[in-house]
């Protein structure tokens, strides 16, 4: 596939978005059943999207699985989970922190961390994972915070949703409308599995996603264990949700933005992805030069949204396409056609078809909070596949991110 194609087909993401960019999610993955099938359907198909799983970043119980680091015990905060453990990059970051300390009080006082697992650090920026139990119940909990949108009084996914590959949305059960504070309230649920959860006014945006359950004895048609419930209600999470709202709200609108440095990557940082590619495919002739379009400010942040992209030839004769693209809101949907997918929260990514098996191997990673890497070829083989997935691994670690934020890779990969 052609850069201008790959180009057009991440560039339809921004029809009807004038100050937005473009994303595609996939390092923090979900890990639930449903999406693993998924995952294998597409990758049959001659399309494969790298999950945390595939790329060896799954949320494991013990941080020291992940990081080379000390962790550390959470402070007193009036919460209950005084005995939780924290991931170095919440105990070494003061806005994490202080979200964790947030939730920490605004949780039931019955919700527990599950035994041996932590407090983490969910991406470069304002963001926190947590496994969590009530009862019998297991469910996950993820918490982002963002600088508030500008344009606010546009957002209506409930009642003005975004076409996305033929759904009129990807919400269901929506509601929206402003909270007794006046900020904007939505929450919904992604077929009744996850629950998401918006609250957004000036100047922070909260964003919860909340799981269900797998219930063991309840299994599908191909073994596979059912989601079935979830122990939070919504009550409890828009206590969440205005606790950490009121961290954002402590801090200033730059200090809640996080993201890919896509000037620098198109810049300086392209020669490391170039080096990348070549250590998997071997020499490459370039076809179209790096090239894109990146916003750099809205509302006078800088959040630089927009995609830059590159095309090569393998000596082979095998066309080899990688794109780097950011949008500005977490939590908003951008669907890649070609590959089949959209993208919402982090980790939330919603296939929809088997995709186009001509197109060749082709594998996405996400990079923080808002972006996306994806690396194509226009031919499909068990080698290509490989390559794919070693070259979109080692090119995410060449982008850099705004300011000095690391993107979080274990050494080894």
């Amino acid at each position: 596939m052609s850069s201008p194609a790959l180009k057009e087909l991440l560039e339809s993401a921004l029809a009807g978005e004038p100050a937005r960019g473009v994303s595609a999610d996939a390092v923090v993955a979900r890990g639930r059943a449903r999406r693993a099938r998924r995952l294998r359907r597409r990758a049959g198909a001659g399309v494969l999207v790298i999950t945390a799983a595939a790329a060896g970043l799954a949320l494991p119980s013990s941080p020291v699985s992940v990081v080379d680091a000390e962790v550390a015990q959470a402070p007193t905060t009036g919460g209950v989970r005084a005995d939780a453990v924290l991931s170095p990059a919440v105990a070494d970051d003061p806005v994490k922190l202080e979200m964790w300390e947030a939730v920490d009080d605004a949780l039931p006082s019955d919700v527990r961390l599950v035994e041996d697992s932590y407090v983490y650090g969910d991406t470069p920026g304002p963001g926190l994972y947590l496994s969590l139990e009530r009862g019998d119940v297991r469910f996950s909990l993820s918490v982002w915070l963002q600088n508030s949108r500008p344009d606010l009084a546009d957002y209506r996914p409930c009642t003005e949703p975004e076409p996305l590959m033929g759904e009129s949305s990807l919400w269901s059960d929506c509601e929206q409308g402003a909270d007794d504070d006046g900020r904007w309230r939505v929450v919904g649920s992604d077929d009744g599995r996850d629950t998401f959860l918006i609250l957004d006014g000036e100047p922070a945006a909260v964003a919860l996603r909340w799981g269900v359950n797998y219930d063991g004895a309840e299994v599908d048609d191909q073994g596979m264990p059912l989601e079935t419930k979830t122990a939070l209600t919504e009550a409890e999470a828009d206590r969440v949700a205005d606790a950490v709202w009121s961290v954002g709200a402590r801090h200033t609108p730059a200090e809640l933005v996080s993201g890919v440095d896509l000037e620098a990557t198109s810049g300086a940082a392209w020669a490391q992805i170039e080096a990348a590619l070549e250590e998997a495919f071997g020499q490459l002739t370039v076809v179209e030069p790096v090239d894109g379009e990146v916003r750099a400010s809205a509302g006078g942040v800088d959040v630089q949204t927009g995609l830059v992209s590159a095309t090569y030839e393998t000596a082979d004769g095998v066309r080899v396409d990688v794109a780097v693209a950011q949008k500005d809101r977490l939590y908003e949907p951008m669907c890649i056609e070609r590959y089949g997918e959209c993208s919402l929260f982090p980790g939330a990514v919603h296939a929809f078809g088997t995709g186009d098996p001509a197109a060749g191997q082709a594998a996405s990673g996400t990079l923080g909070q808002r972006g996306t890497l994806v690396v194509r070829t226009d031919a499909a083989s068990p080698e290509l596949e490989a390559a794919v997935n070693r070259a979109n691994v080692a090119a995410m670690q060449a982008v850099p991110f705004l300011g000095d934020e690391p993107f979080p890779l274990p050494d080894e990969m």
